[in-house]
């Protein structure tokens, strides 16, 4: 595969570099990576509905699958990139499928941390939906929970459970 432009990790900000480069470059190829099987959607959404109706794929989309096909993004769900090389500007996906860009945007966030201590073995983190769907699975078998931390997304999540 072939394109001017390669977005890895389609959150907000790769989302919004999406549209940017589609707004200053209406005809250069383009391939967004996706490592969920959902459309992207707002990461920050999902652990603010736990409760009904509940947690929904769609919902929180960031564009349904119509604005990727009206702006000729080749869009790769359920897709990781395995291997970068700078120099020959490949990526490799794990099908081994190769990439090749001229310009490469990482827009892939951050992944959660749990202290490796005896207490937090079952912990859980809520990085994405599948995450997310643990934890609700959850909340009607459970009397109380731990929450680690006092982020935003900690605060926002002891306030739904």
């Amino acid at each position: 595969m072939q394109a001017k432009y390669l977005v890895i990790g389609i959150n907000a900000a790769g989302f919004s570099a999406l549209e940017d480069i589609r707004k200053y470059d209406t005809e250069g190829s383009i391939i967004a990576v996706n490592g969920e099987p959902y459309l992207p959607y707002k990461r920050t959404k999902i652990n603010k509905n736990f409760s009904p109706p509940g947690l929904d794929a769609e919902k929180f989309q960031l564009a349904d699958s119509y604005w990727y096909s009206n702006n000729k993004i080749k869009l790769l769900n359920n897709s990781r990139v395995i291997a970068i090389d700078p120099i020959l500007k490949t990526a490799v996906l794990e099908s081994k499928e190769i990439i090749h860009w001229e310009k490469l945007l990482l827009s892939t966030g951050a992944e959660s941390f749990c202290p490796d201590y005896p207490v937090l073995k079952e912990a859980l983190t809520i990085r994405n939906f599948e995450d997310a769907r643990r934890v609700e699975g959850l909340i009607n078998n459970s009397e109380s929970c731990l929450i680690y931390g006092l982020g935003i997304q900690a605060i926002e999540t002891a306030a739904q459970l």
